[in-house]
């Protein structure tokens, strides 16, 4: 399967993503052996599976840093769903995350980033 670079960025997204809602399965199935733990295993599979095809796609160094958007999936979810509380340094730090995906995932020269 030939995918091209967007697509692999795409796929590193979608990755970070489904991995991420897989921890929370984890996370609300009490760790115990339940549905909710057979999911979250089921989505973290599918997570590591779109990252092996993605890394087809490009350098590691380029995209490897889109998984770090699963803090910041995380984070949203942990609000969202589990009710914990938002502060300032959760904003901060999820934009600083999306930063430096940006930069790290960038395809030009590091003169024209910025």
């Amino acid at each position: 399967m030939i995918i091209t670079k967007s697509q692999g960025k795409l796929l590193m997204i979608f990755s970070a993503f489904v991995a991420s809602l897989g921890q929370l399965m984890w996370k609300l199935s009490g760790s115990e052996l339940n549905i909710l733990l057979i999911i979250g295993l089921f989505l973290y599979g599918i997570g590591f599976i779109s990252m092996t095809i993605a890394f087809k796609s490009d350098e590691l160094s380029k995209l490897y840093p889109f998984m770090s958007l699963s803090y910041a999936f995380a984070t949203i979810y942990s609000v969202l769903i589990l009710r914990e509380p938002l502060s300032i340094s959760n904003i901060i730090g999820i934009i600083l995350i999306v930063s430096g995906v940006i930069l790290l995932g960038s395809d030009k020269p590091c003169s024209t980033c910025l």
